[in-house]
């Protein structure tokens, strides 16, 4: 029973640690601070459209890719749309 309980405890020690880490990575920006205010009104019936980019740096990748290349790239573009 200690054995299973200290299995336990081992995993569930790594899945916090983990979360942790990744959760950490995250970043997040005021879209509404950053584009100012000449902007189009918003639309009249609730819905909007919400442009999402993921960007990547070639850190850590000890030169396997993106060689020459400094700073971040965006790799991922999405538009999310949320119904009225």
């Amino acid at each position: 029973t200690y054995t299973a309980l200290g299995a336990v405890l081992v995993g569930a020690g790594g899945a916090a640690y983990a979360w942790s880490h990744l959760n950490g990575n995250l970043k997040g920006t005021d879209i509404n601070a950053v584009l100012g205010k000449n902007r189009p009104g918003a639309g009249h019936d609730g819905a909007m459209n919400i442009l999402l980019l993921g960007s990547d740096s070639r850190a850590g990748t000890h030169g396997q890719y993106g060689r020459g290349v400094t700073g971040a790239r965006s790799d991922t573009a999405m538009v999310l749309h949320v119904d009225k």
